[in-house]
């Protein structure tokens, strides 16, 4: 996972309480081709140093695929 990458502790622990909050666990909807394809935009914008561009890449992958009971 992206957050794994980061090598954060801190984002690490929010990430993993951010999926167990979600009832039943996340819902994936996607292939998994088209998960890295979107996980490879949100590393590039983080490349850029373009924080809109990741944020909104993030959202947009974490909101796209992932449904609350």
């Amino acid at each position: 996972m992206l957050d794994e990458y980061a090598h954060s502790p801190l984002l690490v622990s929010i990430m993993r309480l951010l999926w167990q909050a979600l009832r039943g666990g996340p819902r994936v909807t996607r292939t998994h081709a088209e998960s890295v394809e979107e996980h490879a935009v949100i590393i590039e914008a983080l490349r850029q140093a373009d924080a809109d561009a990741a944020a909104k890449a993030t959202y947009n992958h974490i909101m796209g695929t992932t449904h609350l009971n």
